[in-house]
């Protein structure tokens, strides 16, 4: 039994047990670490029958090269990293309650195993003697499993269930979720930071300011034209090779599928979803930052990666600012939108992954009172 066989039988099998998984046995719940432990078994068997041919006896390791540095070896490269990272996520599935997590949680299983594990990687083991492992442990491949423990654990849950997650979760969350974006960029990675980030700025934003009394339309306007502007030119400036306008036509489609998944997002609003502030635009950014993880092989789709964080951190409260708030001066929305714009683009000319967690202190800063000379 091949590793990639048991895998593929885990695709289709463990969202569909997530999805349904208040109607089945409760035992059912340690079938996807089953599945995966059975996948890390048969690559143990692989690597361990893989020097049958040499002169080495199956329970003699070379000098110098550990039993440990040998057993973790099999999370070794590309296709064993997401499998070890794999392992530690279902572990974390077996505690999993609730129906919305459990459904966060087959989207992240689909995404990483059948969109980021690259199938092809598990035959290289064959090919790699015990003779020339490393005699030191790889930290990644330690890693990866505590973060895919972490992911589903801790990341979704706090996640799903923000408006009640102290500020020691939501930073450890936010901690797993950076770890990985900048060991991995997986855009699992990107989806969930941004979710969280935007999820805590817009309630964040909504229990300061409150809800607008008129002219709501017009916060809604605001954050559909400013992201499809911001969005277009972002994402063909970080595409660009050589030509900035072939890079503004060859990055279309990937916008363009973007856009849509927020446009249907933006109508969560008519299926019941509409508990969260400003539902409309919740959704909007929900579709927009899922939409990458959706659609992996859309052509330049990871350039829209950034952009589409950097919206979701900013647009609930550059959205307040075109709306009826008698307590909100304008010298005030100006200075605000001059800063949010210009960190968008300070962000997108010098990207460094954890530069985006300095935006989540900006709306905790808008405590600030101002006088309300304001309007009409």
């Amino acid at each position: 039994m091949e590793t990639a066989l048991v895998l593929t039988a885990a695709l289709l099998v463990v969202p569909v047990l997530l999805l349904c998984r208040e109607r089945i046995d409760a035992r059912f719940r340690f079938l996807p670490l089953g599945l995966v432990a059975v996948a890390v078994l048969t690559r143990i068997i692989t690597f361990w029958s893989a020097d049958s041919s040499d002169a080495q006896v199956v329970g003699y390791l070379p000098e110098g090269v550990s039993g440990a540095a040998a057993l973790v070896h099999i999370f070794d490269g590309p296709a064993g990293l997401m499998l070890g990272l794999l392992l530690g996520f279902s572990v974390g599935l077996v505690r999993l309650e609730g129906k919305e997590v459990q459904r966060w949680a087959a989207l992240c299983w689909v995404v990483l195993l059948g969109w980021s594990t690259p199938s092809d990687g598990f035959a290289t083991i064959d090919s790699t003697p015990l003779s020339s492992l490393p005699s030191s442990l790889d930290w990644q491949s330690l890693a990866y499993p505590l973060i895919g423990l972490g992911l589903s654990a801790l990341v979704i849950p706090t996640l799903v269930r923000i408006e009640s997650a102290s500020a020691l979760q939501i930073a450890a969350s936010l901690s797993i979720g950076l770890l990985f974006l900048d060991i991995a960029n997986d855009p699992v990675a990107w989806m969930l930071v941004g979710l969280t980030v935007h999820h805590l700025v817009a309630l964040h934003i909504s229990d300061l300011r409150g809800q607008a009394t008129r002219r709501r339309w017009m916060g809604l306007m605001h954050t559909m034209f400013h992201s499809v502007v911001l969005l277009i030119i972002a994402t063909a400036w970080l595409a660009v090779e050589t030509d900035y306008h072939a890079a503004l036509w060859t990055s279309r489609v990937a916008v363009f599928w973007v856009l849509l998944c927020g446009l249907v997002g933006s109508l969560a609003p008519t299926l019941g979803f509409d508990s969260r502030p400003r539902p409309e635009a919740w959704g909007f950014h929900t579709g927009t930052l899922v939409a990458f993880a959706l659609l992996p092989g859309i052509a330049l789709v990871e350039f829209t990666m950034l952009p589409v964080v950097l919206l979701g951190v900013t647009m609930p409260v550059l959205a307040t600012h075109p709306e009826f708030r008698p307590g909100l001066a304008w010298p005030r929305r100006g200075m605000e939108s001059l800063i949010l714009i210009t960190l968008q683009v300070g962000v997108i000319l010098f990207y460094q992954p954890f530069m985006l967690l300095g935006l989540i202190a900006l709306p905790f800063l808008l405590k600030l009172k101002t006088s309300a000379d304001e309007e009409e």
